[in-house]
């Protein structure tokens, strides 16, 4: 990035910052997320050497708020289909747990295509942005979801009463 460049991304940190902040905060309500989200938008212009206008960084700051709460929802939704923590279970139960656990495991490996149980691993165990895993694998970031859908599905399907 050249120097004058430099300078304009500056200004363009000073002048918007705030502004971004507050969206982001209004969005997400958390003081941290809301920093690291306008952070992150600086970052990838920074990357692309970018200098947009204030309606493309208000957008960048929103539809990154959007993914954070989908990917929240994303992952409320696995927590839903698998309880991970013994804290939910009774006394009685917890072999069920590992028990559970390990049917999905068997129906990840077993009943799931590769391409689906590799997006399934990359989304949920390492947390990767759809993407980032579309990236990843080569794919397009709607196959990435279909791939989910298709995933969740066959697991409620194949755990349900499990």
């Amino acid at each position: 990035m050249t120097e004058e460049n430099e300078q304009q991304m500056e200004q363009l940190f000073h002048d918007h910052y705030e502004r971004m902040y507050r969206l982001a905060f209004a969005v997400l309500h958390d003081n941290d997320e809301a920093k690291d989200v306008v952070s992150d938008v600086f970052s990838r212009l920074w990357d692309k050497q970018l200098i947009p206008d204030q309606a493309y960084l208000m957008r960048s700051v929103k539809n990154a708020c959007i993914n954070i709460i989908a990917k929240k929802k994303r992952d409320e939704r696995l927590k839903q289909l698998l309880p991970l923590s013994e804290e939910k279970l009774t006394e009685e139960e917890p072999y069920r747990l590992e028990e559970r656990w390990q049917a999905t495991v068997d129906c990840i490996d077993n009943d799931l295509t590769n391409q689906t149980a590799s997006v399934i691993r990359l989304c949920y165990r390492e947390g990767m942005s759809y993407k980032d895993t579309a990236e990843e694998l080569g794919i397009s970031i709607s196959a990435v979801n279909k791939h989910i859908v298709k995933g969740l599905r066959t697991l409620r399907g194949k755990l349900k009463g499990k």
